[in-house]
């Protein structure tokens, strides 16, 4: 059985009559990475608006959304206690005036003491170390790499089935890339990785998505995406960062 089935999704905008997104559909088995990749404006993070039910209110949603079968199509409920995100901006997700404590204990229900060892260990999973510190810490004394860390531990805490995370290391340099990289692919957690990066997503995703101007032009397993793919667009991609994308991966190993 499929964790989230997408069927015939269209965003409208009801005032131009445009189609940002055009009759997408795709499946989701757990646990697995899908990579959504294309380059700006190809609809990326419309779609992964779509999913989180976070579309301007001007336009228009058809289609299905579906996780084990519950329709996600205006049902905040569910939204909200089966996903959770991590954003590319890590400092403008937090509030300047509060520790990372205060955040991360204001995303779980536990009694304080369980609460704090709980946060602490997910802290430690995503390779901070010295997590008493971090705790009492504010957004702004620790790195941008420490923060995206961070957002990843807040999303572990959540403990929601699928994690989308989108373009979460653009604002990275390429140390602290390669590290966030591989804590997202070693998480055996269902995530929905949006990039541009065509080498990134090869590296990280099992089953990827071609986006261009709204619509789906190729999707399938990663290796048949890469390595023989149908469509001119895919090709064009490929051809262009063919070789930036071998060397971005023989760092990674």
């Amino acid at each position: 059985m499929n964790l989230l089935e997408v069927r015939e999704l269209t965003i409208e905008n009801p005032k131009t009559k445009e189609r940002l997104i055009k009759n997408i559909s795709f499946d989701i088995k757990e646990p697995t990475i899908l990579g959504v990749l294309g380059e700006s404006g190809s609809g990326k993070s419309l779609l992964c608006k779509a999913i989180l039910g976070l579309l301007d209110t001007n336009l228009k949603l058809s289609g299905s959304i579906k996780l084990e079968n519950i329709e996600l199509i205006n049902n905040e409920k569910e939204i909200r206690k089966n996903f959770c995100v991590v954003l590319q901006e890590a400092l403008n997700a937090f509030n300047p005036l509060y520790t990372i404590q205060f955040h991360m204990l204001e995303s779980i229900k536990y009694k304080k003491s369980e609460a704090l060892k709980l946060c602490k260990e997910k802290l430690e999973k995503v390779g901070l170390k010295d997590t008493k510190k971090i705790l009492k810490s504010y957004a702004h004394e620790l790195s941008g790499g420490q923060l995206q860390r961070i957002m990843i531990a807040i999303a572990l805490l959540q403990n929601k089935k699928i994690i989308i995370a989108d373009e979460p290391t653009s604002s990275l340099d390429s140390i602290n890339q390669k590290e966030i990289i591989n804590i997202f692919k070693n998480l055996n957690k269902t995530l929905i990785f949006v990039s541009h990066d065509l080498a990134l997503i090869s590296y990280l995703a099992n089953d990827i998505i071609v986006l261009k101007h709204g619509e789906i032009a190729e999707q399938g397993e990663k290796n048949n995406i890469f390595y023989n793919p149908k469509n001119e667009y895919v090709k064009s991609l490929l051809d262009i960062q063919n070789n930036l994308s071998k060397e971005f991966i023989s760092c990674l190993k």
